[in-house]
């Protein structure tokens, strides 16, 4: 009794959502986090295909990824797809779809799930800066060297490049 109450409680407080899914996709059980990840009650997504909150562009690849694990049973894939939020908002999900269909005690394919939007976002933005930066130092009209600590040339503007090419010519 103590470990059932311990793993309801490991549960309801996850910050990943957990539900089960029929093989075409239906929830039969959604965790009580599932509002913290989606917007939805777990009551609003029982009977509801998962599909259907798929981003349109990734719904067909979605449906052969399922596909395919369906034919091996016990095995799992992780995937990353665009999810419409209660709010009508797209997030970006890293979901992990585990067959457990053969499975007595269980009877269904297990997708664990989590929002990794805020993740997405800031990754987007440290490739925009990296861009910004490597565009500043390509059109500098100076010359710059990178270096590591023992001296060892990693990259150069061309303005350096005609510069180390020009002292060069003179010595």
């Amino acid at each position: 009794m103590h470990s059932d109450r311990r793993f309801r409680a490991i549960i309801e407080r996850s910050s990943d959502a957990i539900s089960l899914l029929t093989a075409e996709g239906t929830v039969t059980y959604a965790s009580p986090s599932t509002r913290r990840v989606t917007g939805y009650s777990a009551e609003e997504l029982v009977g509801r295909n998962g599909f259907t909150l798929l981003h349109p562009e990734e719904l067909e690849d979605a449906r052969q990824q399922l596909t395919a694990l369906l034919e091996r049973p016990g095995d799992f894939i992780t995937l990353e797809r665009r999810f419409r939020h209660a709010d009508g908002t797209w997030h970006r999900v890293e979901v992990t779809l585990t067959n457990l269909l053969d499975d007595p005690e269980v009877g269904a394919v297990v997708c664990n799930y989590r929002d990794i939007t805020q993740r997405k976002q800031g990754q987007e933005r440290l490739l925009q800066s990296e861009e910004r930066y490597r565009v500043l130092v390509e059109q500098a009209g100076v010359g710059m060297f990178v270096t590591d600590c023992k001296g060892t040339w990693w990259r150069s503007t061309r303005w350096a490049v005609s510069f180390a090419a020009t002292r060069a010519k003179h010595c």
